[in-house]
C-alpha cells in the first residue's frame, strides 16, 4: 500500500520551512537590533 504522499518530498518540505524560518526570524531579530541601536 502505497501512502498518500512521498516521505521524501515531505521532509524536504519540512527542512524548507524551517529553514526559511530561521532565515525570517533572524532577519526579524537583525531589524529588530538595528532599529534598536538607532533609537
Amino acid at each position: 500500500m502505497k501512502a498518500p504522499f512521498d516521505f521524501n518530498e515531505f521532509l524536504m518540505l519540512l527542512v524548507l520551512v524551517v529553514f526559511f524560518g530561521a532565515i525570517g526570524y533572524a532577519l526579524y531579530a537583525f531589524i529588530l537590533a538595528i532599529s534598536y541601536l538607532i533609537n
